[in-house]
This record gives C-alpha cells, sequence and structure tokens, in this order.
C-alpha cells in the first residue's frame, strides 16, 4: 500500500499543495496541510482503493486548512498576503 500512496504523492502533491496554498496564504502551513493528509493515508490500518482520489485528496486538504484555520494556526490578510 505504500507504494500507492507513493503513486498518489507523485501525481497529486504539487497541485494540492498550490491549493492549499490559495486557501492559507503561507508557504509552510499549505505544505504542513498537504503532508499531514498524506501522513494520514500512510498510517491508516485499512485503505481501501480510493475510486477518485483527485476529489478524495482534495476534500481532505481543503479540510486540513479548514482545521489549521479553526486552530488559529494561520491568519490570512484581506489581500490574501500573510501577515508581517
Amino acid at each position: 500500500m505504500p507504494d500507492e500512496i507513493a503513486r498518489l504523492y507523485d501525481c497529486y502533491a504539487a497541485g494540492l499543495y498550490r491549493y492549499a496554498l490559495m486557501m492559507l496564504a503561507d508557504h509552510a502551513s499549505a505544505e504542513d496541510a498537504v503532508q499531514q493528509v498524506f501522513s494520514r493515508l500512510l498510517s491508516a490500518k485499512v485503505l481501501q482503493p480510493l475510486a477518485m482520489p483527485d476529489h478524495y485528496l482534495r476534500r481532505a486538504v481543503r479540510n486540513e486548512c479548514l482545521t489549521l484555520f479553526r486552530r488559529g494556526g494561520v491568519r490570512r490578510t484581506a489581500q490574501g498576503e500573510p501577515p508581517t
């Protein structure tokens, strides 16, 4: 199963990072969100093949970004730039 996750990472990680960056406007937080999603996939006890992995992964990254917002780990300015 790790080979399947590695393949998914190779196919989707760059796009998921850009999506997370668009939501979070912070490079480190975007990387963390994507890494957290793939980390959870690796640690899953039962991993069934994903019928639509692009949809699943995008939703998982979106949820992780929202979790970061709720926890107060990311602040975004009106212009979408990270705060200074």
